[in-house]
């Protein structure tokens, strides 16, 4: 549940953001940031992979996986689930870089969640607008 939480931060983030993408970006970068050092130490003061008490990992994919989406509530809803599937399921490669040392794989799997969420809603939004018009 706390991944779900995360991910509804990015989210937010989104909407309260989507008209200032210079914001936005900037926000991205330095929680990507934030979230390679913390997970980093957070293996170690926990002594577990990726604790459910850290959630910025979901945050910073999420706001990936709603890169250059056009926004409305409908494209919301299907990006977040979109990302929580990719998130949860970690289908290949994503359960490969999950794997990955010193805290990055933490925040890479996620990452690699948003690319995966964004392309697939990609992909769908312009094969249908293509079949609308």
């Amino acid at each position: 549940m706390p991944g779900t939480f995360g991910s509804l931060a990015g989210a937010g983030i989104y909407y309260l953001l989507r008209n200032n993408e210079f914001i936005f970006y900037t926000l991205l970068f330095f929680l990507a940031v934030a979230g390679f050092m913390v997970s980093a130490r957070e293996e170690i003061a926990f002594k577990k992979k990726d604790s459910r008490l850290i959630v910025i990992d979901e945050v910073v994919g999420a706001m990936i996986s709603f890169i250059a989406v056009p926004f409305n509530m409908l494209n919301l809803v299907i990006v977040f689930v979109l990302f929580r599937i990719f998130d949860v399921f970690k289908p290949y490669p994503i359960r490969l870089l999950e794997k990955a040392p010193a805290g990055f794989g933490v925040i890479l799997d996620d990452v690699a969640a948003g690319i995966c969420s964004n392309i697939v809603f990609q992909v769908a939004f312009r094969l249908l607008l293509c079949k609308a018009v």
